[in-house]
């Protein structure tokens, strides 16, 4: 993505939408309270694309979920999960299948299902 934007960055005129796009994918991650740098820190930690509105949404989800620490977010993306065949949440949501479960699973989490 980085070339791409990179070379569409350089024709001018496509600035401000390019400005836009990227605000409103960073945007959603912030609802939750982290800053841009916190948002864009645990994306590249845990290898999530911030350009995937899901990717911003699991990593919100993670955040709210521990209690709004980055290290604990980040660890949790990272640590394999039984349930997802020893992948990590932030491996397994490279598919769209992938990301309702660890969506799923947050949510149970959250809720306390843990049948």
């Amino acid at each position: 993505y980085c070339n791409a934007i990179e070379k569409v960055w350089d024709l001018k005129f496509w600035r401000p939408v390019l400005s836009l796009i990227i605000s409103l994918y960073i945007s959603e991650g912030l609802e939750c309270g982290m800053t841009e740098e916190e948002l864009i820190s645990v994306a590249a930690f845990c290898g999530l694309d911030l350009f995937k509105i899901s990717h911003t949404h699991i990593i919100k989800s993670a955040y709210q979920l521990m209690n709004e620490d980055i290290a604990a977010t980040q660890i949790w993306l990272t640590t394999p999960v039984s349930l997802f065949n020893e992948a990590t949440p932030a491996l397994h949501a490279k598919t769209k299948a992938g990301i309702d479960d660890v969506l799923t699973l947050i949510g149970r989490i959250e809720y306390g299902i843990f049948s």
